[in-house]
């Protein structure tokens, strides 16, 4: 049986080291087309959502807004996305572009494999509660 007292056992370290590690292979995954998965899933966002501030994104991808504009001014200058001056000027929209689109469409077949990938090793049952129990602490 774990010992979940144990230091060696920490829940936050055991899942940012398997997020890492399922980044990676995400990432690996989509780089054939030069994005990454926190790109990917931030194209996937905007797409559902359409135009919306950077505040609303990051707080739909929860990150924080500094971490988002970073990542954001990449994937402006990739022409994935544009963002413009909201109704108040103090506001930033933001929302994908065609190019950004496309790069979508031709992803989701990538990151599908890696998500099948994913779940092959895990098995569909424990990804399955392994998403319900994510949940239910997001």
């Amino acid at each position: 049986m774990t010992n979940l007292d144990s230091p060696f056992n920490c829940l936050c370290a055991g899942l940012r080291r398997a997020a890492r590690i399922a980044s990676r292979q995400y990432d690996q995954a989509l780089a054939p087309i030069g994005i990454n998965v926190q790109q990917f899933t931030a194209l996937v966002t905007l797409n559902e959502l359409g135009p919306t501030t950077v505040t609303q994104l990051a707080q739909s991808l929860e990150l924080e807004r500094t971490a988002a504009t970073r990542n954001l001014a990449v994937m402006e200058k990739a022409g994935l996305i544009k963002r413009r001056e909201g109704e108040d000027r103090r506001e930033r929209v933001v929302e994908i572009t065609a190019e950004g689109r496309k790069r979508l469409n031709t992803a989701r077949p990538m990151w599908r494999n890696a998500q099948r990938d994913l779940i092959d090793k895990i098995g569909e049952p424990i990804a399955g509660s392994l998403l319900q129990k994510l949940d239910s602490i997001a």
